[in-house]
């Protein structure tokens, strides 16, 4: 996206990152006023667990640690996890919004909460995949490696319409 709009990136985002970690690291960021920051929100099922005294994100897909069975299985997709990235959401944009940082908001996996209720913001971009009905993963150009996240020329069409949607929103 940084080349396409030919700015300067600073990528913030972690592996296995739930909505938690990216706003944490947004907020604690040294964005600017009229910075551009492209937040692409992770699943909403992503929870934090302390493993080695370090607190992380965990999905319930790739669970490995006996702390992390803190939670039962229905609280990942609950609406608990939902509001509370919601709420995680809005104060990032409250953030922003008081530097004057243009924050663009992607959703590529959340089918109802998010769209729902961003949609009347104004820099909120839903790229987010139909499923396949069969498997339950989104339906995408290609895969990477591990045959669930995208590949490359996804990535390649994630950036292309990422680039122009800001383009638009920027005038």
């Amino acid at each position: 996206v940084a080349n396409e709009l030919n700015v300067n990136e600073v990528n913030l985002a972690k592996s296995e990152a739930s909505i938690w970690d990216g706003a944490d690291q947004i907020i604690r960021s040294d964005v600017q006023k009229d910075d551009i920051v492209a937040w692409g929100l992770p699943p909403a099922g992503r929870v934090e667990t302390v493993i080695d005294n370090t607190i992380s994100s965990q999905s319930i897909n790739h669970a490995e640690h006996a702390d992390f069975f803190t939670y039962k299985l229905d609280h990942f997709h609950s609406n608990t996890q939902y509001l509370v990235g919601l709420r995680e959401i809005h104060q990032v944009i409250n953030f922003c919004n008081r530097l004057q940082v243009k924050l663009y908001i992607v959703n590529f996996t959340e089918p109802v909460w998010f769209p729902l209720a961003l949609r009347s913001y104004e820099r909120f971009l839903n790229l987010q995949h139909t499923l396949d009905g069969r498997t339950f993963l989104p339906i995408m150009i290609d895969y990477g490696t591990d045959g669930e996240h995208p590949g490359p020329r996804q990535h390649q069409e994630y950036a292309e319409k990422i680039s122009k949607f800001i383009r638009e929103k920027n005038g």
